[in-house]
């Protein structure tokens, strides 16, 4: 868990890469034409409300999304889009996967294999992430997730694309 409180400047969001067993937890989108990338696959995660801190927002959306309140996450990083993003990483127990449950958000719930991102339906900067990165963040998610290496692999990645900072 981390322990910095970041209140961003609005709008702003936060999203989880979770893993468990070398295998990352999507969620199907809503399948509603008024929200961004309707029945998309995504990371858990969502905006940031007013006064909220970027763990704070993290913490909501999880529970909301998939009905767990995280216990073991490490912010990864920043990155910028039409707004500020922190990512996280999330690694779970036994226990959390088998509490894991759809939320009234979303559609469906799956684990997939990195690699397998990038040939899905997912939102635009979740495939494209993986369709570069996932032959080297999948050794980096294998059972005993090797937080600081997907760190440096991250800021590296980030240094060259200014994305993820």
């Amino acid at each position: 868990m981390t322990n910095k409180k970041i209140i961003p400047n609005l709008p702003a969001s936060s999203g989880a890469l979770v893993v468990y067993k070398g295998k990352i937890l999507l969620i199907r989108r809503d399948n509603k034409p008024t929200i961004p990338n309707p029945n998309m696959w995504s990371i858990p995660g969502g905006q940031v409300e007013k006064g909220e801190s970027f763990d704070e927002a993290l913490v909501r959306e999880i529970k909301e999304e998939i009905g767990i309140t995280p216990k073991n996450y490490q912010l990864l990083g920043f990155f910028e889009t039409e707004k500020q993003n922190a990512i996280y990483l999330l690694e779970l127990t036994n226990e959390e996967t088998q509490e894991i449950k759809l939320g009234d958000e979303g559609q469906e719930l799956k684990w997939f294999k990195p690699q397998e991102i990038a040939d899905i339906d997912a939102v635009p900067i979740v495939r494209d992430f993986f369709q570069k990165n996932a032959k080297k963040v999948e050794p980096l998610i294998k059972s005993e997730t090797k937080t600081e290496d997907l760190r440096k692999y991250l800021q590296t990645e980030s240094r060259k694309s200014r994305h993820l900072r």
